[in-house]
């Protein structure tokens, strides 16, 4: 099979130079030049004029032109996924190009065939209902017994699934490492003192796991570190959350991605460009999907950026959530809006508790209230073809206007543009309707609708 690709330059030596070595990349001997490489000369945008090179062999995604600037590749958007072509050509297709910049953001992998996320019995994705992740988090202080009582509050909102999150301290963080900002406001003194006073153990993850599945909840953990990653897959979680502080972990994500599951990813404080090295490390792993978020407790409103849940999803073609960290529900309903695929949210039993996340967390009535909000805005979406709602056609007749008689109107008469006149309600013609000039078949009283009938 034949693709094409094209690399607009300006400059004949510029072209020169790309030619040989495409020459000798993908038709023969250096300095060769293969039949089925060519120039054709054409007009970009502004009406400058540039010259483009066709390479049978690769076609470029979506409008996106390749630049080869001095033998590197340059892909000035995030586009430019290689697909086959119909048309067979005689020189061998070339291999994807890896592309070369100076850029970050330009420089991108292309994106990985993914399987379809399905967590549970629930399909995830554009055109089904948005997963509710309720995050309990570590908002359990360490206590397991109310990790249960979280789980009960979250089905009892109406969540699709709960979430926490587990580590070994000691595999997470140094035992000098300072702890976060938000979490000093709460008393932690150190990452290291605080997640010792916030591990369960581990004899506690299948309790709270068949605790979830009795109640009808998919049952998720963040993991920290591979000990941890190995505790839940084999409990049988159906996909491992990545958190956004190991987006950047390429090895790590390379490792979770071995074990099968589908990963959820956090994008909290990343690029663009970093989160398409998180998606090129997690490669082999059979589904994926990323949350947007902003890693902050909580989040400020204005910071939330919402506009890149759709970037995301239009760059790498997986399911895209929210991780909200904000207080409310107008960031939730306006990413769902936006087409959010999953919505996380920090939950408490009591947000006046010690620990470091439940003064940034929702209480039971407030997880309630936003998967109630949520769901409204889902039903309140519909399918996005304009025709009228069911519950207005009663409406209809009294809110629109037909032609009456504006006098008494005799059989046989020529309707003039003043014997009619359009009236509430619309039981007679229509405006649209060419009743002025035509001849009545039979008398019409003033004030009385005009209708099909009445005209020759």
């Amino acid at each position: 099979m034949a693709t094409s690709v094209r690399w607009t330059l300006e400059g004949d030596d510029q072209r020169r130079e790309v030619r040989r070595d495409l020459a000798a990349r993908y038709g023969g001997r250096r300095g060769s030049v293969d039949p089925h490489v060519g120039w054709q000369r054409r007009k970009s945008l502004g009406g400058l004029e540039g010259h483009e090179l066709s390479i049978p062999g690769v076609r470029r995604d979506r409008g996106t032109l390749v630049q080869a600037l001095g033998g590197d590749w340059v892909t000035p958007t995030a586009r430019g996924t290689l697909q086959p072509a119909t048309v067979p050509s005689p020189c061998t297709s070339p291999p994807a190009l890896r592309p070369m910049s100076s850029d970050p953001e330009r420089s991108m992998p292309s994106r990985p065939e993914r399987s379809p996320l399905v967590l549970g019995s629930r399909i995830v994705g554009r055109g089904q209902p948005c997963l509710v992740i309720a995050e309990a988090g570590v908002n359990h202080d360490g206590d397991v017994e109310l990790a249960h009582r979280l789980i009960a509050i979250a089905a009892e909102a109406g969540a699709d699934a709960v979430k926490f999150q587990t580590f070994r301290p000691e595999n997470l963080v140094s035992r000098s490492g300072a702890a976060a900002p938000y979490q000093e406001r709460r008393g932690s003194r150190t990452q290291r003192s605080m997640l010792e006073e916030l591990a369960l153990p581990e004899s506690a993850w299948a309790e709270l796991a068949a605790d979830a599945a009795e109640r009808g909840l998919v049952f998720l953990s963040t993991a920290f570190d591979i000990a941890s990653a190995g505790l839940l897959v084999a409990l049988g979680v159906a996909a491992l959350k990545v958190p956004s502080g190991e987006l950047d972990n390429l090895p790590f994500l390379t490792r979770l991605a071995g074990y099968g599951l589908p990963l959820i990813v956090s994008t909290g404080m990343a690029t663009l460009k970093e989160v398409a090295d998180a998606v090129e490390a997690t490669s082999t792993a059979p589904a994926l999907a990323l949350l947007h978020c902003v890693t902050a407790y909580p989040a400020p409103v204005e910071s939330s950026n919402l506009r890149a849940i759709g970037t995301l999803a239009e760059r790498f073609g997986t399911p895209v959530g929210w991780s909200d960290h904000t207080e409310g529900n107008v960031t939730a309903v306006a990413a769902v809006t936006l087409g959010a695929s999953i919505l996380e949210k920090h939950f408490t039993s009591d947000r006046r508790r010690r620990g470091p996340d439940h003064a940034a967390s929702a209480e039971p009535h407030e997880l309630a209230n936003y998967i109630a909000a949520v769901r409204a805005v889902e039903a309140s979406l519909g399918d996005g073809v304009k025709r009228p709602a069911e519950i207005e056609r009663e409406n209809l007749p009294f809110a629109r206007r037909s032609y009456h008689a504006a006098r008494d109107l005799g059989a046989g008469k020529r309707v003039g543009a003043s014997d009619v006149e359009l009236l509430r309600p619309a039981t007679g013609l229509a405006p649209r309707a060419q009743v002025v000039g035509r001849v009545l078949r039979r008398p019409v009283a003033a004030g009385q609708p005009l209708v099909a009938e009445d005209l020759q």
